[in-house]
């Protein structure tokens, strides 16, 4: 009965390929692969390129374990290999490992290159105990859960990121970690090899560059004693020493919900609802309405005009009114075009806000 050997491979530099990786390939009678395209020129450089090559990824492990059993149970020498570092870390490999055993069959282990290994190697930071997070969900609250978890208990976190989001990512464990220290490895073992060291809210150094992979090592800290008493929300909200940003971390973190969630709550502590800040713009429109329609009467006195014979419309719209006598009228401002373009647009923005308010209070009613 043959042995299914999970082969780790380089992530960047062919030298670290050990000796007794190439050894177990070259003996390889069938080697299963993430990527055959990725793999067969890694293995004819090392001379492993006698072994049939089968594609195992990650849409296809479950189905192809039945097909690899039968290899190992014909005494077949099988080995799998990801594209690059250690199977099943965060990479396909697990879900044969997990199908090979449950069939009886041996499974070895030739160790390796890893990303994860090797950023933990050169951070510099606590990481005597840590959570590996893998590539954390790209949105939603899970994402945030799974690191607060971490935190709240004293772990270092380590996760996966393209180098494309990892700004946003960082933004993301600054709300959820506050001002701790920051490592993220980018293009290991590498020509560009390089660590970008800084604290969570500041900047990293050197400045990070938009390319590759990277690993993002948070340092752990101590374990977060969550106060039983609750939150003055209201207190929080009107605190003037903090900043916005902070405010809403602080109520983020000691509720469990997300930055989003908390600004919206501290601005409802604040007085700021949704309906209060529609009827504070639709007022603010309304005072720009009267104070352009008093600008043109001004003027019109100035120039010696007749007064204005309009009488008011009858809307029960704040500042509807004004608008519609100044655009029944030729303008006696400067720029009497431009003014009733201005007139226009604020009798629009008057009439949508007024009838938002409606639409919100409908919704509140039913």
């Amino acid at each position: 009965m043959g042995i299914l050997s999970i082969v780790a491979t380089p992530i960047g530099n062919v030298g670290d390929l050990s000796m007794r990786a190439i050894e177990v390939l070259k003996r390889a009678d069938v080697i299963c692969a993430e990527d055959t395209r990725h793999t067969r020129p890694l293995l004819e450089r090392v001379g492993a390129g006698g072994a049939r090559l089968v594609a195992v990824h990650a849409h296809n492990e479950r189905d192809k374990a039945p097909d690899i059993a039968a290899l190992l149970e014909a005494g077949q020498k099988v080995c799998f290999v990801s594209d690059a570092g250690c199977p099943g870390i965060s990479d396909p490999g697990g879900r044969i490992v997990e199908a090979v055993v449950a069939l009886g069959h041996t499974v070895e282990v030739i160790p390796g290159p890893s990303a994860l290994t090797a950023a933990l190697m050169g951070a510099g930071v606590d990481i005597a105990k840590l959570a590996f997070l893998g590539f954390l969900p790209r949105k939603g609250k899970e994402r945030e859960r799974l690191v607060r978890h971490a935190i709240d208990v004293g772990l270092a976190v380590v996760v996966y990121e393209a180098a494309n989001r990892t700004d946003e990512l960082l933004e993301d464990l600054f709300a959820w970690c506050g001002p701790r220290r920051v490592v993220v490895a980018r293009e290991l073992t590498k020509l560009h090899e390089t660590f970008h060291r800084g604290v969570l809210g500041g900047t990293l150094t050197p400045p990070l560059v938009d390319k590759g992979e990277v690993v993002v090592v948070v340092e752990g800290g101590d374990v977060v004693a969550h106060d039983t008493a609750p939150l003055d929300v209201t207190a929080l909200a009107n605190d003037a020493s903090l900043s916005p940003k902070e405010r809403a971390r602080r109520l983020a973190q000691a509720q469990g919900i997300s930055v989003r969630e908390a600004y919206a709550r501290l601005q409802q502590a604040q007085g700021k609802s949704d309906v209060a800040e529609v009827r504070r713009a639709l007022s603010l429109a309304a005072e720009a309405a009267v104070a352009l329609l008093s600008a043109d009467d001004t003027a019109r006195a100035a120039r010696q005009g007749a007064a204005d014979p309009s009488e008011a419309a009858g809307s029960d719209i704040p500042g509807a009114d004004a608008l519609l006598r100044l655009l029944a009228r030729p303008s006696s401002l400067a720029a009497p075009v431009e003014a009733a373009e201005a007139a226009r647009a604020l009798l629009g923005a008057v009439s949508a806000l007024d009838a938002l308010l409606e639409a919100i209070d409908a919704d509140a009613d039913e």
